[in-house]
């Protein structure tokens, strides 16, 4: 007894001791507060990997505890916003990998999708198709949404004809030549289509270019200021003449009747 009574009155123990029981304190409180953190929040992360405009199912997502510090400063989703995940979409440009969690810029509305354009196309239009390429395309600088002209380009009498068949004409989706959207992954693919919407008359006026090789159409970025997006302008009465007349030279056949031209 006197053994222990001495050991506990030493002065360098009951420092030892101290620091010990100190250390002990501190070790416990911070995995107390981790734990407490941990229990608090629970995020979703992928259960698999999503690729750019699929769908996101309930199925596809699981749960995980983490720490509100490790996010403090990504903008994610977390289990109370998670109805703004399920039956979403990931985002074009970008992937989520399995077991990543969902940042709010990967998650977008079908609206936000470059193809549900689409599907508020007007009744009386339909979907033209202009062939391109990296070059005609400013190095795949042309982007769904962007509103550009499509400009004609032929030789008349000797003379070279460049001028807008139709102006601010807004790009719909860009396509490779395997129909793939050129902009869904990160590293864009080329472009090979543009595609649009147009009446039906004008589709045709544009179908007409297509067969004379005397004929060309390329894109040309927009600098009509004066038009309102979407608010398509036409060409010259001068130009619309100019391909009928080179289609019927070259025997084509026109179904104008019900068209202005």
């Amino acid at each position: 007894m006197g053994a222990i009574k001495k050991f506990f009155t030493n002065k360098t123990t009951i420092t030892f001791v101290g620091i010990i029981l100190g250390v002990i304190v501190l070790v416990g409180g911070y995995f107390f507060r981790v734990n407490k953190s941990l229990s608090d929040v629970k995020v979703p992360i992928a259960k698999r990997s999503l690729k750019a405009t699929e769908i996101i199912t309930a199925n596809d997502i699981e749960y995980v505890k983490v720490n509100p510090e490790f996010f403090s400063n990504i903008d994610v989703y977390t289990q109370d916003d998670i109805n703004d995940v399920v039956n979403n979409y990931v985002n074009i440009g970008t992937s989520i990998p399995k077991g990543s969690l969902f940042f709010r810029s990967q998650v977008v509305k079908k609206k936000e999708l470059p193809n549900s354009i689409f599907d508020n196309i007007d009744d009386k239009n339909t979907i033209y198709q202009l062939q391109v390429d990296e070059k005609t395309t400013l190095a795949n600088s042309i982007r769904p949404g962007n509103k550009i002209d499509l400009i004609l380009t032929t030789t008349v009498n000797g003379k070279l004809v460049n001028q807008a068949l139709i102006s601010n004409i807004e790009v719909l989706a860009v396509r490779d030549s395997q129909g793939k959207n050129v902009f869904e992954d990160t590293v864009p693919g080329k472009s090979a289509w543009l595609l649009f919407s147009v009446p039906i008359c004008t589709y045709r006026l544009l179908k007409y270019v297509e067969f004379q090789s005397t004929l060309k159409i390329y894109p040309l970025p927009s600098n009509n200021y004066h038009l309102t997006p979407g608010d398509m302008e036409f060409g010259s009465s001068e130009l619309i003449k100019l391909i009928t007349q080179e289609t019927l030279r070259m025997k084509g056949e026109l179904d104008d009747n019900e068209c202005p031209y």
